[in-house]
């Protein structure tokens, strides 16, 4: 079994056409990473990739049917398209659990959940 984690700020940038290279960037060093992965090993990749994953059917087969959001946000649609084309899937919202235990990160007044994704 083979952990991998990233972690990027890239995501929150506000020049938009450095946000896109620099994303592209993410997305190329990560998929670097898991080329070197032999492929009988298992992949587990966590990370901050800002994304949100909905309850979209035609991203179903690859996220499950558990997400906390009703809408895949633009940050989600690069994870989940990145997931597909390395043949992973979204392992979080996979698996059925109560909405409390799909929260993952809080705002600061805690007004806000949101759930993290993580895939294998």
């Amino acid at each position: 079994m083979v952990m991998v984690f990233m972690y990027s700020d890239k995501c929150r940038c506000t020049n938009k056409r450095k946000n896109v290279r620099e994303e592209e960037e993410f997305y190329n060093l990560l998929e670097q990473n898991i080329n070197q992965i032999a492929r009988s090993d298992i992949k587990i990749i966590l990370g901050d990739f800002n994304a949100k994953t909905g309850k979209e059917s035609v991203y179903k087969p690859t996220i499950g049917n558990e997400s906390l959001h009703n809408e895949t946000n633009n940050n989600g649609i690069k994870m989940i398209q990145f997931v597909i084309s390395n043949g992973l899937n979204v392992s979080s919202t996979t698996f059925p659990q109560k909405d409390i235990h799909k929260e993952t990160w809080y705002s600061a007044d805690r007004r806000t959940a949101t759930q993290i994704g993580r895939f294998n």
